[in-house]
């Protein structure tokens, strides 16, 4: 094990004290601790700057989907749910919340207008706090992950399939949960892009 570097220096002094040589000069001393420093420059592993752009990529990915989903449809069912207490019909109020023009057009598939709105706004915030470019990037892993599960349905489905099942109103009530969890995603992620993107195109002006 090295032993540290003023250790080294004093074991050296008392090794030419002993044997009469001269002792260690300012010029050597600062020599040794420059080698030192350059050694522990070396050292120091490049993947934690990689390690830390990967951490900020998968925070800005999550808080892009995973975040702006879940506070948009608070957000949105406590508008519908307000709509809903002024409203008459059958059910109780989560089901008339839930079947209001203002959650089914502006909340639910396969528009997400809200989570879009929400997003893109929560991307123009993040940039006051964040201004790692990892954010710039977020849609691509909710790209990549529906671009995986519309890749495998192109041989068994029509185009016009496809377009119904993960962008279309006409789904089904599986395909409209591939909406929810593959399609509002790539939306949410998109908008939080460009929302960090045009909050950083005006402060460079």
């Amino acid at each position: 094990m090295p032993c540290p570097q003023s250790r080294c220096d004093k074991i050296v002094l008392g090794f030419r004290k002993t044997t009469g040589g001269p002792p260690l000069s300012s010029h050597e001393s600062g020599h040794r601790h420059l080698k030192a420093a350059r050694k522990s420059a070396v050292e120091t592993p490049v993947e934690l700057g990689m390690g830390r752009a990967f951490g900020a990529f998968i925070a800005h990915s999550l808080l892009a989907t995973v975040g702006c989903f879940v506070g948009a449809f608070t957000i949105g069912f406590m508008v519908a749910g307000l709509i809903a207490l002024w409203s008459s019909g059958p059910g109780n109020i989560v089901d008339r919340a839930v079947d209001s023009w203002f959650f089914r057009y502006c909340v639910d598939n396969p528009y997400f207008l809200l989570p879009i709105f929400f997003s893109f706004c929560l991307g123009s915030i993040v940039f006051r706090f964040s201004k790692h470019s990892s954010a710039a990037w977020a849609w691509v892993l909710p790209g990549t992950i529906l671009l995986l599960n519309i890749l495998p349905s192109m041989s068994d489905r029509s185009g016009q399939g496809i377009i119904q099942n993960y962008f279309g109103r006409d789904c089904g009530s599986n395909e409209c949960l591939d909406q929810l969890l593959f399609t509002a995603p790539f939306y949410t992620s998109v908008a939080y892009s460009l929302g960090w993107l045009s909050r950083r195109w005006l402060s460079a002006r």
